[in-house]
């Protein structure tokens, strides 16, 4: 194991590397991980290590409260945009893990065009959802 940094260890003193149980822990998990996401490439191997374990605590925290939150009728871009609200994604950053360009992402969540196969399902992995959920499908009933 490697030895863990002084930027590792003030990052355990502003949010500890255990399970979340608020709102406010969430917050401040997905501020913290928004920071260190700027900061890359640059970052120490204890932000790094930091980094990997909390990506995993959010996303088992937002996995427990994403359930049942989207209706059948949810369109796949609706819950990309949610998605990317709860995990503090921009549209660049999205493009990145679909591995497509920003605008062809900035025209999915407006509506005017689907997502490629490749692409959601390397989303679908990202979130570990179904990739079906982002397909550009309308609502049941119009």
């Amino acid at each position: 194991m490697k030895v863990l940094d002084k930027n590792y260890q003030a990052l355990t003193k502003r949010l500890p590397l255990a399970p979340l149980e608020s709102e406010a822990d969430y917050e401040t998990a997905r501020k913290i991980l928004h920071e260190l996401m700027q900061n890359d490439p640059n970052l120490t191997d204890g932000e790094i290590a930091y980094f990997k374990v909390l990506v995993l605590i959010v996303e088992d925290y937002s996995s427990l409260h994403l359930e049942g939150r989207f209706e059948d009728e949810a369109r796949g871009n609706e819950i990309l945009e949610s998605l990317m609200q709860d995990h503090g994604f921009r549209q660049v950053d999205i493009a990145e893990i679909a591995g497509m360009p920003k605008q062809k992402i900035n025209d999915f969540l407006a509506g005017r065009r689907g997502l490629p196969r490749e692409a959601r399902q390397k989303l679908a992995d990202r979130f570990k959802l179904r990739p079906d959920i982002f397909e550009l499908s309308l609502p049941k009933g119009q």
